[in-house]
């Protein structure tokens, strides 16, 4: 199996998870393409957002 794996990285505030839900939005089975789990790295007291579940997108 081959194919590209993109990372999305950036500061807190910077769009990361719209720019996720766009392309959740346009995928369509035809393209193949997964969204994988989103992992929070800093503690909960931290405050934020909360982990998604894992996802596979246009399926």
């Amino acid at each position: 199996m081959t194919g590209t794996l993109f990372y999305l990285v950036g500061a807190s505030g910077a769009g990361k998870d719209s720019l996720l839900e766009g392309v959740r939005q346009r995928l369509r089975p035809e393209h193949y393409c997964y969204v994988a789990h989103r992992y929070i790295t800093r503690p909960a007291a931290a405050g934020g957002g909360e982990p998604c579940g894992p996802e596979r997108s246009g399926v």
